[in-house]
C-alpha cells in the first residue's frame, strides 16, 4: 500500500501527539506530600487497585495522542493507492482535456493570452498526471479537430468509429508512461490559435463517444475554454449536452482562461455594390465595421488595397494601396458601413484587402474579397418591334458612345436564338432582355426557364406586338416564368388631379424616384398596358410581388423569383409607344439599376468562412483529370524575394454523371487535406488551377475570411455557467487558480473514513477519562451536605 498526504506541511502536526504525554509528565511533577493520619488505609487500597488505574491512565493518554494523530490525517488528506483502496472505488483514472482554439482565445492583453493560460492548464495537468504511480489515460481534443470526425451515416449509430476518432483528438487514450510529457510536448508544439469559430458541441460529443466506448475507468473531463457569451450566455443544447456526460459518471471541470472582456472592432464586410463590374468602369465596395467592446472606438481607420495575384513564377506578393476610410467614433456594438471606388483597368479577377490596426484580437482585423471584372458585360436582347426601336433606347444606355463606358455589351438576336441555343452559349450573359416579343415556342421558352433557375436574370417589357395569350400560358396557373395572367391591353385615362401616374414601392430599381427627387414621378406618363387578370392577386407563399403601380391601383412592374434567378416585368413598353418613360432623363438611371439586380444573383459571391469547403463544377470533357490547389495565396505584410506565395496541392477530378454528362467536382476541404495542408482553416486568397484539353490554364480565385460572430469577446456571466452545469456536480475553475486535489486522481482519500474514527476515539476517551477519575458515591454525597448545614457535628 502506498500511503501519501495531499496537504505535505500539515505532516508536521504530527508532533502534537506528543503534547498529551508532556502534559501528563508535568502533572506528575506537580503532586505534593500530605501527612495524613489514614495513610496506611489508602496506602492499601492503592496497591490493590494500582494496575488497574494505571492501565486506564494508560489508555486514556494513548487515546488523547491517537485522536490528535488522527486530526492530523485527516487535515493533511491522507490518500492511499494500493489493491485494498481499489477495493474501495479507486480505478484506471482517463483525463480528457477539451482544448477551445477557436480564434476568440487569441485575445491577448500585452504578451499574455487567453490560449497561453488554457496552454499552462494543459501543462500542469499533465504534470500531475504523471506523478500518479497507477495506470492513468490521457486523450487531448482540440475543438477545431473535433468536427473533423467523419460519423456513419446510420442515425442508429451516430458515434465515429476509432479511426475517425483518432484523426480528430491529438492524442487518444494515451497511457501515462515515461515519455507521456515529451510526447505531449511533441504533440502540441506545433499548435497554435485557429482561425475558425468552433463551438464546444462537437468535442463534447467526442467525449461521450470516448466515455461510452471505453471499460472500467473513471474520467475527469477537462473543458478549457474561454466561454464567450455567444455560446454559454444561453446554453440551451449546451446544458444537455454536459448533462449527457455527468450521466456518465464522468467529473466535469470548467476551466475559464478569460476573466475579463476586451474591446474588439472586427470588418464584418468587404464586398462589392450592386453594379457593373466590368474592366475600366468605377466600382464601389461596401466596408462594415463593427465594434463588439463596452465603449465607443474612436478614429477607426481601415486600410484598403488592391492585391495583385501573383503567376505561378513570381514568390512575392504586390498591392496598390488606396485611400483608406477614416471612421471618426463606432459605438458599443454598432456597425458603420462606408463605401469606397475602385477601379480596375484589367478584366479578371482582383484581391481587395481591408485591414484594422491592431487590438485584442489580430486574426479578425484583415478580410478579403475577390472582385470578377469581365471585358464587357455581355447582355442578350430580343427585340419584337419591326422597327427595332426598343433596342435603339437599350443602346443608349448601354452603349451610348466611345468615350462613356459603360461596360455592358448588347448581343441583338431573333427570337429564334433562344430555341436553338445551349444551355452554355446562354449561360455566358449576365441578362436577357425580352422587348415586345410577340410569343417563342416551347423549346425557347424552356431554355429561358433553365436559365433563370440556373441563376440569371431576365427583363420582360410588353408593347404592341405581344401575345398576351402566349405569355399567360408561360404564367402557367402560376408554376411558369411569367409572374401573373394578363387580361387585355388597357388604357390610363389622363390624371384631372394631377396625380402622378406611376406609384412606386421603395424598391432598389426606383432609388432615383425617391425622396428629394420624386418629382421626376410626374413626368412620366403612361398611356396604354397590360391589365392583369381582375381575379390575381399575389399570395404569400409565392415569390411574386408588385414594386410599381400605375394611380388606378394597376400594377405595372412586377418581380418573381424563378429558380435562382429573378424575373422583373414591366406590363408597358421600353420604346416611346406605350409610354413616355424611354424620353425622360430618369430612364438610363432606371435602366443601368435594372441591369445591376439582375446581375445580383449571378455577382453574388458567398462568403466563405475559414473551415468551410471549396466547391465548383466543371464540364469534365474539356478538363485534364488533374487540378491544382495553391493555399492559401496569402496577403502578406512584409513580402520579400523567398518568401512562397502558395503551397501547391494537386488532386484528381471526381467525375459524375449529371443529366447525361460527365461533371467534374472539385473539393478542397478537410477530406482533401494532407496533415495541416490541403484544407481552408486558414484565412486568405485560395486558387484554383485548371487545364484545358486544348492546353490552356485557368485560374479561380476564392477569398476565406473568419466568421465575426467569434469576435465578440463578452464572457458569459458566472450565473449563466452555474445553471449550464446545474445538476451535474461539475467545477467551475479560474485557469490562474486551478487546484488538483485526490478527486482529480485514482487515489481513494481516507478523510471521511478518519473522520468517523475521530469522532469515535473521541467518544472512547470521554468514556475512559470518566472511568478513571474519582466520583465520590451518593452515601457520601449526602454526609458532606448534611455537614455542612449542620446537622452533623
Amino acid at each position: 500500500m502506498t500511503m501519501q498526504f495531499i496537504f505535505q506541511p500539515l505532516t508536521w502536526g504530527f508532533f502534537l501527539v506528543l503534547l498529551p504525554l508532556l502534559i501528563h509528565l508535568i502533572n506528575l511533577m506537580r503532586q505534593k506530600r500530605v501527612q495524613w493520619a489514614a495513610m496506611d488505609f489508602l496506602m492499601q487500597s492503592e496497591k490493590k487497585h494500582k494496575t488497574w488505574v494505571w492501565l486506564k491512565q494508560l489508555l486514556l493518554l494513548l487515546a488523547r495522542m491517537a485522536a490528535i494523530a488522527l486530526l492530523v490525517a485527516m487535515l493533511a488528506h491522507l490518500a492511499t493507492r494500493s489493491q485494498w483502496s481499489n477495493f474501495f472505488g479507486g480505478r484506471t483514472t482517463h483525463h480528457i482535456v477539451l482544448l477551445d482554439d477557436s480564434f476568440s482565445m487569441s485575445d491577448r492583453i500585452g504578451s499574455d493570452s487567453a490560449w497561453d493560460r488554457a496552454n499552462r492548464v494543459v501543462t500542469q495537468l499533465a504534470q500531475h498526471v504523471a506523478a500518479q504511480d497507477t495506470l492513468q489515460r490521457f486523450t487531448l481534443i482540440r475543438f477545431s479537430r473535433a468536427g473533423t470526425a467523419q460519423r456513419p451515416s446510420d442515425d442508429q449509430q451516430p458515434l465515429p468509429d476509432d479511426a475517425s476518432l483518432a484523426t480528430a483528438a491529438d492524442m487518444i487514450a494515451r497511457t501515462v508512461d515515461a515519455e507521456f510529457e515529451a510526447t505531449l510536448e511533441d504533440v502540441r508544439r506545433d499548435k497554435n490559435v485557429s482561425a475558425l469559430a468552433s463551438s464546444p458541441h462537437a468535442a463534447l460529443d467526442l467525449a461521450r463517444t470516448i466515455i461510452e466506448q471505453s471499460d472500467n475507468e473513471s474520467h475527469d473531463i477537462y473543458l478549457v475554454s474561454d466561454f464567450r457569451a455567444d455560446h454559454w450566455q444561453q446554453p440551451g443544447d449546451l446544458a444537455d449536452a454536459l448533462k449527457a456526460l455527468d450521466g456518465k459518471e464522468a467529473r466535469l471541470n470548467l476551466v475559464r482562461c478569460s476573466q475579463t472582456p476586451h474591446s474588439n472592432v472586427t470588418i464584418t464586410e468587404l464586398s462589392p455594390v450592386q453594379g457593373v463590374q466590368a474592366a475600366g468602369v468605377p466600382l464601389f465596395v461596401e466596408v462594415a465595421v463593427k465594434n463588439f467592446g463596452v465603449d465607443v472606438a474612436r478614429q477607426v481607420t481601415v486600410a484598403l488595397r488592391v492585391m495583385k495575384t501573383a503567376t505561378d513564377e513570381a514568390t512575392v506578393d504586390a498591392s496598390t494601396e488606396l485611400p483608406g476610410i477614416l471612421i471618426d467614433e463606432i459605438g458599443p456594438g454598432e456597425t458603420v458601413s462606408r463605401r469606397a471606388q475602385v477601379f480596375f483597368t484589367d478584366p479578371g479577377q482582383h484581391v481587395l484587402a481591408a485591414e484594422l490596426s491592431a487590438d485584442a484580437v489580430a486574426v479578425d482585423n484583415r478580410r478579403w474579397c475577390v472582385i470578377d471584372c469581365e471585358d464587357g458585360i455581355p447582355v442578350l436582347v430580343i427585340d419584337g418591334d419591326p422597327d427595332r426601336l426598343n433596342v435603339r433606347y437599350l443602346e443608349t444606355v448601354f452603349q451610348p458612345s466611345d468615350r462613356v463606358r459603360t461596360g455592358i455589351r448588347v448581343d441583338l438576336e431573333s427570337a429564334t436564338f433562344l430555341r436553338d441555343a445551349t444551355p452554355a452559349a446562354l449561360a455566358k450573359y449576365h441578362a436577357i432582355y425580352l422587348l415586345d416579343v410577340p410569343r417563342m415556342d416551347d423549346r425557347a421558352a424552356r431554355n429561358v426557364e433553365k436559365f433563370v433557375k440556373d441563376g440569371g436574370g431576365i427583363a420582360i417589357f410588353l408593347g404592341p406586338e405581344s401575345d398576351l395569350s402566349f405569355y399567360n400560358g408561360w404564367h402557367a396557373e402560376g408554376e411558369g416564368l411569367f409572374p401573373l395572367p394578363l387580361s387585355m391591353v388597357g388604357t390610363l385615362p389622363s390624371s384631372t388631379d394631377g396625380t402622378p401616374d406611376l406609384q412606386v414601392e421603395n424598391h432598389p430599381l426606383f432609388r432615383v424616384l425617391l425622396g428629394e427627387r420624386n418629382a421626376f414621378i410626374g413626368s412620366i406618363r403612361i398611356q396604354q398596358y397590360a391589365t392583369p387578370d381582375p381575379l390575381w392577386q399575389p399570395t404569400e407563399e409565392t415569390t411574386v410581388s408588385v414594386i410599381a403601380k400605375l394611380r388606378n391601383g394597376d400594377p405595372l412592374w412586377v418581380e418573381q423569383r424563378f429558380g435562382s434567378g429573378r424575373v422583373v416585368t414591366q406590363l408597358s413598353s421600353l420604346a416611346p409607344r406605350w409610354n413616355s418613360w424611354a424620353t425622360q432623363p430618369t430612364f438610363p438611371v432606371l435602366m443601368l439599376e435594372l441591369q445591376s439586380y439582375l446581375n445580383t444573383s449571378r455577382q453574388a459571391d458567398p462568403d466563405r468562412f475559414a473551415g468551410a469547403p471549396i466547391e465548383m463544377t466543371v464540364d469534365a470533357r474539356e478538363y485534364q483529370p488533374q487540378v491544382d490547389f495553391q493555399i492559401p495565396m496569402p496577403v502578406l505584410a512584409t513580402p520579400n524575394e523567398n518568401t512562397p506565395l502558395a503551397i501547391s496541392l494537386t488532386r484528381n477530378v471526381e467525375v459524375e454523371e449529371v443529366d447525361g454528362r460527365q461533371v467534374g467536382k472539385i473539393v478542397l476541404d478537410s477530406s482533401t487535406s494532407t496533415g495541416d495542408v490541403g484544407n481552408t482553416e486558414t484565412p486568405g486568397v485560395y486558387g484554383v488551377k485548371l487545364q484545358r484539353l486544348t492546353g490552356e490554364f485557368e485560374k479561380q480565385l476564392f477569398a476565406i475570411n473568419v466568421d465575426a460572430s467569434e469576435s465578440n469577446l463578452e464572457l458569459a456571466s458566472m450565473d449563466a455557467l452555474s445553471k449550464a452545469t446545474s445538476g451535474t456536480g461539475a467545477r467551475i475553475l479560474d485557469s490562474d487558480a486551478i487546484s488538483l486535489s485526490a478527486r482529480d486522481d485514482n487515489r481513494f482519500s481516507w478523510s471521511q473514513i478518519l473522520l468517523f474514527a475521530l469522532v469515535g476515539l473521541l467518544i472512547v476517551e470521554q468514556l475512559l477519562a470518566y472511568s478513571a477519575s474519582y466520583h465520590p458515591g451518593r452515601h457520601t454525597i449526602h454526609r458532606r451536605t448534611a455537614y455542612k448545614s449542620g446537622a452533623v457535628r
